[in-house]
């Protein structure tokens, strides 16, 4: 796993850029998927796939937030994520720093803003044929685990799977008003858990939060939330940003999702070390 640094004491497991046109259906998995999570964990996460599998269209806007230990903001972005069955998706941002992929189609463009480059081949004639573990990069946790939700097994990535075995049973947790099943889960190696948000009515996933030690904080809230409703067709077309390099060959890195705050490193690389992986 190569972990980058988002924002210097926020760890982000970023992948590199590329879609295989050949990728194979990544969502394989023995009869039962859910085998060794605890029953109230396998449950939820079993109630909330459904709920978004069986979805013909979906599309959400989302803020990624984060806020230091005295509760500033630090970093405020927007994305969009939308899918139209059976092979049109895309998770994009409007800034150029940022790595997007989108599917029109016909063809699928996963550009990787770091270091501005990317790729432009067939698309997958399924949505669970993009394989989201290996290939795609996510800002955001919530945003990656409805990616897998949408086709169908978020338990495809071992982090996650090792995570959610791990789990404790989910929480009952009142947040501005309104009930949510929290789930936390540990990644990797990191000892700040993450923890989801789900509606126990529509089972839907709200957000992801993740808080250290001293009270610094990364969330990200899903909002706008449109299920079976037409999509603007222009969210599927992406125009490279100027000055980007097309590649032909994808190189190989893992991607994960994975959001860790640590108090180990020093501030000063604050403004120094945004979304650089290693």
């Amino acid at each position: 796993m190569k972990v980058a640094r988002l924002f210097g004491w926020f760890g982000v497991v970023l992948g590199c850029l590329g879609m295989s046109a050949a990728a194979q259906e990544p969502n394989n998995t023995s009869a039962n998927p859910y085998s060794g999570l605890r029953p109230e964990v396998a449950t939820l996460l079993q109630q909330a796939t459904a709920a978004y599998q069986h979805m013909n269209s979906y599309r959400h806007t989302a803020e990624l937030i984060q806020r230091d230990a005295q509760g500033q903001i630090v970093l405020d972005r927007a994305y969009t994520l939308a899918m139209v069955r059976p092979n049109k998706y895309c998770y994009r941002s409007e800034s150029n720093s940022t790595n997007t992929v989108v599917s029109d189609g016909q063809y699928i463009v996963n550009y990787d803003g770091s270091d501005k480059t990317y790729t432009r081949l067939r698309a997958p004639a399924s949505l669970t044929q993009i394989d989201f573990v290996n290939d795609v990069n996510f800002d955001g946790v919530a945003s990656y685990l409805i990616s897998l939700m949408l086709q169908g097994n978020p338990l495809v990535d071992p982090e996650l799977r090792a995570g959610f075995q791990a789990a404790s049973a989910p929480t009952t947790v009142t947040d501005n008003g309104k009930t949510y099943q929290v789930l936390s889960i540990n990644l990797s190696d990191q000892d700040v858990p993450v923890s989801l948000y789900f509606d126990p009515t529509t089972h839907l996933l709200h957000k992801s939060v993740q808080k250290g030690a001293d009270k610094s904080e990364l969330a990200e809230i899903i909002e706008n939330v449109k299920i079976d409703q037409p999509v603007p067709a222009d969210l599927f077309q992406f125009a490279i940003p100027a000055g980007a390099h097309w590649i032909t060959l994808v190189p190989q890195r893992n991607s994960h999702l994975l959001v860790a705050l640590s108090e180990k490193e020093k501030r000063s690389t604050l403004q120094q070390q945004i979304l650089r992986s290693f």
